[in-house]
């Protein structure tokens, strides 16, 4: 079983080969697999048709059908984002292959002055995938119990542990609940990493099939959340980036992405400043805010025809305090030495082969790594880091103790936002009463002075605690003000 093992690490394709599984690949992919049917046609003489196996509709479909004990076990290994994805039926290919286009290295960069920095990190936010300390490596360990099993009955089930149909069938059973063996809930979690991997995080070319060059994290089932998921998913995008320019290069025809390109789309979205379309920072993970009709909304709003070609870029970036994803201080790098980067690509490709030295020097657009946070965000923090903590008392102490803290934030907000109230009142009030500055100009009515009289005592303070509010600062400013109107009309005078 071991050598069946190293046999299916072997088989993951290379890029060449995916290259060649694309020739003969054909637009109904869009229709099996929630693309954009229209953009999978091609007439004559125009651009070229992109299609891709992506399924954000089929991994919505088969998740919905979990039950809580399910959900459970996908929230132990720390994929519990992928139970918020928003029904996507439709993707915008043309909006991925853009921005494809224009990702170099660890960055989007949309123009000279508009760069995105990518990162495990924003990964993490908009998947709420594992980030731990583990890199995920080809290498094919010794095989566990559930890992031999899996295999055993996903043959059984379709074309073996490649097939997503395998996968799917496992996870949809009916027989594991609480009372299930150890091994099969191992298995229903390794069909789970193969369903979602196949789908979404880094499908391929090929109709139901897999190449599951991560075993070594499959493993020990225990341990999925301590690798690196986040970075997997960016160095396979990455390849998808190499193989669209080098299809682009080559003049295909069509266009086959793979890679997760809608991650892309997410996190260039959810950066942009689209007025009342813009996402809150609150949430995660963010592609839990994204449904079909917002993000075809703010596709719209972004599309622009540039001399024949539709651009994206009809936005410009938010403030950094309205952002949510934040940046670590240490960047991703991609593999370069890997051997599916395919022959033909240059090793001079700008941000792919070369240095940054290649490039004039720019300064990017970093975005801030402070944000706010709210309760919403604790209880989400609590799940995705903690996920075994779900359902605890200890779980329910902590929450607990976090809205009491934010309650008493509140109120102490509130005090102070209502004596500010009372010290303006009582300052323009003080100002006004005198009226120097309003006389001097022959005005009978101070501007100062409010027309609306206050309702009862709203925003004021008792009298006695007057005084507080008149401090050296603020009598010395008066002072000024009357002793400059006592020297202009002494002038005036002689």
């Amino acid at each position: 079983m071991e050598a069946t093992l190293e046999q299916a690490a072997l088989r993951a394709p290379t890029l060449e080969q995916d290259q060649r599984d694309a020739a003969a690949f054909t637009g109904n992919s869009s229709r099996d697999h929630g693309g954009d049917a229209a953009e999978a046609t091609r007439a004559p003489g125009s651009a070229p048709a992109v299609t891709s196996r992506i399924s954000v509709q089929k991994v919505c479909s088969v998740v919905r059908k979990f039950g809580k004990f399910k959900r459970n076990l996908v929230e132990e290994i720390g994929f519990g984002g992928m139970l918020k994805i928003r029904m996507l039926t439709r993707l915008n290919l043309k909006f991925s292959a853009w921005l494809m286009e224009r990702v170099e290295s660890n960055e989007l960069k949309i123009d000279e002055e508009r760069i995105l920095k990518i990162q495990d990190h924003d990964v993490e936010k908009v998947f709420g995938l594992p980030c731990g300390t583990r890199l995920i490596s080809p290498d094919t360990p010794e095989p566990s119990e559930a890992c031999i099993e899996f295999l055993r009955v996903s043959s059984n089930l379709s074309k073996g542990a490649h097939s997503l149909k395998a996968a799917e069938a496992y996870l949809l059973r009916d027989d594991i609940n609480e009372d299930s063996s150890k091994v099969q809930i191992d298995c229903f979690k390794i069909a789970f990493l193969v369903f979602v991997v196949g789908h979404l995080l880094a499908p391929s070319t090929k109709y139901d099939y897999i190449s599951i060059d991560f075993w070594a994290a499959l493993n020990d089932t225990s341990r999925i959340k301590e690798f690196n998921w986040c970075r997997y998913v960016l160095e396979h995008l990455i390849r998808a980036v190499r193989k669209l320019k080098s299809d682009i290069r080559n003049r295909h025809k069509t266009i086959h992405l793979v890679g997760c390109h809608v991650f892309l789309q997410v996190f260039y979205l959810d950066n942009l400043d689209l007025g009342p379309l813009s996402k809150t920072w609150e949430g995660l993970p963010r592609i839990s805010l994204f449904d079909y009709e917002s993000v075809k909304k703010m596709t719209e709003m972004i599309t622009n025809d540039v001399g024949g070609d539709t651009s994206f870029a009809g936005a410009n970036f938010r403030c950094a305090q309205d952002v949510c994803q934040s940046h670590s201080e240490e960047p991703f790098i991609p593999e370069t030495n890997q051997a599916d980067i395919a022959s033909d690509l240059p090793c001079h490709s700008p941000g792919f082969g070369g240095t940054e030295d290649q490039h004039s020097p720019i300064n990017p657009m970093l975005r801030s790594s402070f944000t706010e946070t709210g309760p919403e965000d604790f209880s989400n923090h609590l799940r995705l880091k903690y996920p075994s903590l779900v359902g605890h008392p200890l779980a329910a102490i902590l929450e607990e103790h976090n809205a009491r803290i934010m309650e008493n934030i509140s109120q102490i907000s509130n005090s102070y936002q209502i004596a500010m109230f009372s010290f303006m009142d009582q300052l323009l009030g003080s100002i006004s009463e005198n009226r120097c500055c309003c006389r001097a100009l022959g005005r009978t009515n101070c501007l100062l002075r409010s027309p609306h009289a206050i309702p009862g005592n709203a925003h004021r303070t008792p009298k006695k605690r007057k005084s507080q509010f008149y401090s050296t600062v603020t009598g010395r400013a008066i002072q000024q003000i009357l002793g400059k109107h006592k020297k202009t009309r002494g002038n005036r005078t002689s």
